[in-house]
């Protein structure tokens, strides 16, 4: 019971950090200024990489015919991985930090939308209330009752809504984990990074290689993009998949919030990214619907 116990605090503790590494992936990003499918092309091959000598040293082998037989979600959510980074990146350049990491935060929200099609789950009102709030929450944060999409200009309001696109790739992402069974989270994981991989190659090759080719690779410049790929995306991812499955989904869940609470903090306090109380209010409405519906949707798995 007491090792149990033990082992669980671990887990938690563990996973804990997974949530604080992904917290800082919007204050990195910033300053690494390399084309921006380029980067996420490296962080996912470069993450592919290390959690697979990460499974070599805990003495885990990769089950290939579990890759296999989950090779549809896999594919599927390698693909919605992909473009969540592209368009989150880009989004974090023109709407910040902050305002691109609260919309995308809406996923557990457009997931509950999509359920009944996916899932055969029923909306219940309650639910129904709570996934209004948070499309409130999305026309207060936009600026629309303050004015702040006119203070800022056209590529604010553009990047508000390349960080409602990241939320809706993500979600195609969420169900595409739950319809993977009978596979390993680090087998997932280095699957689906290295389709995540596979699938930015081209665009960066057709779009983005002059740019790559003609960038200013200063000692400063590469030793941040190799932070990124090689230490913060695959410890946070690490930590995450070494742990889940010793973590309770509910607790998983609420521990999730971490990553947002990170990532705001950072904005504003290095990045001096600000919003006026309209903005903070809707920014509170989405967490909080993203919170109770995700918990809802753990409070199930865990009862299967």
């Amino acid at each position: 019971m007491i090792d149990s116990a033990l082992k669980n605090r671990k887990a938690t503790f563990i996973i804990a950090l997974a949530f604080i590494g992904w917290g800082f992936t919007g204050i990195t990003k910033h300053f690494v200024t390399a084309p921006t499918g380029f980067v996420s092309m490296v962080r996912a091959f470069g993450g592919a990489v290390m959690l697979f000598l990460l499974t070599l040293i805990l003495r885990r082998k990769l089950s290939f015919s579990a890759i296999k037989k989950n090779a549809l979600p896999i594919l599927l959510s390698g693909l919605s991985l992909a473009v969540n980074w592209i368009v989150l990146f880009h989004a974090y350049n023109l709407a910040g930090v902050a305002m691109a990491t609260i919309l995308d935060y809406l996923a557990p929200v457009i997931v509950f939308f999509l359920s009944p099609f996916f899932f055969r789950e029923t909306i219940s009102l309650r639910k129904m209330l709570t996934a209004l709030l948070a499309v409130l929450g999305v026309v207060m944060v936009s600026g629309a009752f303050s004015g702040a999409i006119s203070a800022n200009g056209e590529g604010f309001l553009l990047g508000l809504l390349l960080g409602m696109i990241s939320a809706l790739s993500y979600a195609v992402f969420i169900i595409c984990n739950k319809k993977a069974h009978d596979i390993a989270p680090f087998d997932k994981g280095i699957s689906q990074l290295f389709v995540t991989g596979l699938v930015i190659m081209p665009y960066v090759l057709i779009k983005e290689l002059p740019e790559v080719v003609s960038y200013e690779w200063t000692p400063g410049a590469v030793l941040v993009l190799l932070f990124f790929i090689l230490i913060q995306t695959p410890f946070a991812y690490g930590c995450y998949f070494y742990a889940v499955a010793d973590v309770p989904a509910q607790k998983s869940s609420i521990m999730s919030f971490i990553d947002p609470v990170i990532a705001l903090a950072t904005a504003f306090l290095f990045l001096g990214e600000s919003m006026d109380w309209i903005q903070a209010l809707g920014s509170l409405l989405i967490l909080f619907a993203a919170f109770f519906i995700d918990w809802e949707f753990s409070k199930k798995k865990q009862k299967r």
